[in-house]
């Protein structure tokens, strides 16, 4: 109950996700607004589609997430730029944690 499957919205550019729900349900915040997936019910988001699933309810979620093709290249987060107005930051993950960079003008946030 109230965790993210991702921490944010986000996208992948080269890379489409399918959930799909074994228990609970879980609810898929977009810019179209929020769908909740029950039960043996699945959601794909195609590449460039911003989306983040969590858990809104008091009930244990599990689901099996699925992304293709393996490598997801660019993952951008939807997360604004307090520098110069952007309107993503590009994740970047490594070893020590997770980094947000700004593609116009270079700003890093770290979450």
């Amino acid at each position: 109950p109230g965790e993210s499957f991702s921490g944010g919205m986000h996208t992948h550019m080269n890379q489409e996700e399918v959930f799909y729900i074994l228990e609970g349900t879980a609810t898929f915040e977009t810019p179209n607004g929020d769908h909740e997936v029950g039960a043996d019910e699945a959601v794909r988001f195609a590449p460039g589609e911003y989306q983040e699933g969590r858990n809104e309810s008091d009930d244990q979620v599990r689901a099996l997430a699925m992304g293709a093709p393996r490598e997801m290249g660019e993952t951008r987060a939807k997360v604004p730029c307090g520098e110069c107005g952007a309107d993503y930051h590009v994740t970047e993950v490594d070893e020590t944690g997770v980094t947000l960079t700004c593609p116009d003008c270079g700003s890093v946030v770290e979450p």
